[in-house]
């Protein structure tokens, strides 16, 4: 829970990159998981880290974009309330 806590104290930016980051890797490793029991059991823990750590860098990668976004969006909007 501490973690959790944690990663709310962040700024926007590198909050949105370690959500995007979570949610890519759990996405990725599911997948990687149901693909590697279609095409081999034996190996089929293997495709969870082949399709979930590229799934996690690019959820991070996008998170950080979509943060970026959001941080842009609000200091515009507040650069032209000032105006």
């Amino acid at each position: 829970m501490s973690f959790l806590v944690e990663v709310n104290r962040l700024a926007l930016v590198p909050r949105c990159a370690i959500v995007g980051l979570m949610a890519g890797a759990a996405i990725g490793g599911v997948v990687g998981l149901v693909v590697g029991l279609d095409v081999h059991v034996a190996t089929a823990w293997f495709a969870v880290f082949e399709l979930g750590v590229p799934g996690g860098l690019a959820g991070g990668l996008m998170g950080g974009l979509v943060g970026c976004a959001v941080q842009a969006a609000a200091w515009r909007a507040h650069r032209s309330a000032d105006d």
